[in-house]
């Protein structure tokens, strides 16, 4: 297994070559094939069921591609052993998780294990990450009573306590008011690191990425800036609307029915 001993530095942090996952037959990503260059922030665009979050499964290893190749930092997916890999990677996913029992601050610091750092050390991780998303006053309360909000600015805390080289965000505003979704997003972006994040809100997705891909029925459409990606014909195709992005913003006109 691959360990962060024998890792040199890679422009492309991550790349995809013909990446494929299905289940049962049915095709949830076919063909992708992009770089992320090292330090960027990349936006996968499109609507419900278009692929984003079975791909963002495949990036953070819950599952393995049917088809094609991914690497990360220059070598194959497979290769990093659990714990290198979870020290560099880290996630924030839709999902709701289970809790109880938990202390708020024992949920930010069980995310720090693949570090294996001092107390001290974590301590600082802990408070800094908490007083971030204004959860630090109510470290020692029961996670498993926090609201689906609550709970999203926790697992943010977790995954900025870790800092990893890879932040793996699917749809990062699900749950967050406007004021924690601009709070956290703009921490992460300032932070240099490379961003890969799903998103439905694409002026949300205008503010923060480099570039985007966009994805419709499983496969990769485009790649590029979202001015190239989001044209009006592409919009009108994928997200059934007649719009114009421009100036870092999306004018809809209509529903395309």
């Amino acid at each position: 297994m691959l360990h962060k001993a024998n890792i040199t530095a890679a422009t492309n942090v991550l790349s995809l070559n013909r990446v494929g996952f299905e289940i049962g037959g049915k095709p949830l990503v076919e063909e992708c094939t992009f770089d992320v260059p090292t330090g960027s922030f990349l936006g996968l665009l499109g609507p419900n069921g278009a692929g984003k979050s079975s791909l963002l499964r495949l990036l953070y290893r819950e599952k393995k591609p049917s088809s094609g190749s991914i690497s990360a930092f220059g070598a194959p997916l497979e290769s990093w052993s659990r714990r290198a890999f979870a020290a560099k990677v880290g996630t924030v996913l839709q999902e709701k998780a289970q809790l109880a029992g938990l202390t708020i601050e024992q949920v930010v610091a069980l995310g720090l294990f693949p570090l294996n750092c001092p107390k001290s050390d974590e301590r600082k991780r802990v408070q800094d990450a908490l007083e971030l998303v204004e959860l630090w006053d109510r470290r020692e309360e029961n996670a498993g009573y926090l609201s689906g909000g609550e709970q999203q600015r926790l697992f943010f805390a977790q995954v900025l306590a870790l800092d990893p080289d890879i932040y793996l965000l699917d749809e990062p505003n699900n749950h967050l008011d406007i004021y924690f979704q601009i709070r956290l997003l703009d921490h992460i972006k300032a932070k240099g690191k490379t961003v890969i994040a799903s998103f439905h809100d694409i002026n949300l997705a205008a503010r923060y990425c480099d570039n985007a891909v966009l994805m419709h029925e499983a496969k990769m459409v485009a790649t590029g800036s979202l001015a190239t990606v989001l044209s009006p014909e592409r919009l009108e195709r994928v997200y059934r609307v007649n719009a114009r992005f421009a100036d870092s913003a999306i004018a809809i006109n209509a529903p395309v029915v």
